[in-house]
């Protein structure tokens, strides 16, 4: 039972950090970005791809940004 278990807790947990961690460098992008006269706007579409995918999509999303601003 308990290794049925651990698998979705696991996916659970990784998908918290990722939230997490996206979130945080979301916050750090705008804030540095400040300096620059550059802003990713905080909604429910960028919360989204910054929490699911981390990093990697705070990354696409100031890409986007630089290239469609």
């Amino acid at each position: 039972l308990i290794k049925i278990l651990a698998a979705p807790i696991k996916k659970i947990f990784k998908l918290l950090i990722n939230a997490v961690c996206g979130f945080a460098l979301l916050f750090l992008a705008n804030l540095v970005g400040g300096f620059f006269n550059f802003a990713i706007p905080v909604n429910i579409l960028t919360c989204i791809v910054a929490g699911a995918f981390g990093i990697p999509g705070v990354i696409f999303l100031v890409v986007v940004v630089l290239f469609m601003g």
